[in-house]
């Protein structure tokens, strides 16, 4: 029996995606932007697998020491963080459209890190591990992209706190 699948919302891929018209999308440089690789279909495919959140200003996304295994990738607005290590207080990279987060309690199943906030009103996709793993069974090309990317930013995000010391 072939498992139902939940017909795709029609939700227009955003300009910061369109990367073929790049004035209206983030710089090709930044690389903490996931899923470019997508086409307008398979970004389509990967949005009805996702879960849409929005948050006003100052609204609590995520909190440090809570678990839940999903990532968020923001679609509009701005989210500003702190990272929670002891006793001691850091304040994230400021993160805007494009950007992912959640990527280590998404691959560990571990209490989340950091407490997030929407700086300004905040809409996001939500991918629940169990609807990645869905995704992966029927899509396994997007997943692909997805674990790809999510692998350069930690990598990213890695190289950079060796950097700081």
């Amino acid at each position: 029996m072939q498992p139902s699948i939940r017909p795709p919302r029609h939700v227009a891929k955003p300009d910061l995606f369109n990367y073929e018209q790049p004035d209206s999308a983030l710089p090709q440089g930044d690389e903490s932007v996931i899923l470019r690789g997508l086409s307008n279909a398979e970004w389509e495919t990967f949005v009805s697998f996702a879960e849409p959140r929005r948050f006003a200003p100052g609204e609590r996304i995520v909190q440090a020491g809570e678990t839940g295994r999903a990532i968020y990738i923001i679609r509009a607005g701005h989210v500003r963080g702190e990272l929670a290590a002891g006793k001691k207080r850091a304040a994230t990279a400021p993160m805007g459209p494009g950007t992912v987060f959640g990527e280590l309690a998404f691959f560990d199943g571990k209490p989340r890190s950091a407490t997030l906030w929407a700086d300004d009103a905040v809409d996001l996709l939500c991918l629940p591990f169990a609807a990645f793993e869905r995704l992966a069974a029927w899509h396994p090309r997007i997943a692909r992209e997805l674990l790809l990317d999510l692998g350069r930013v930690l990598s990213q995000r890695l190289r950079r706190a060796e950097a700081k010391g």
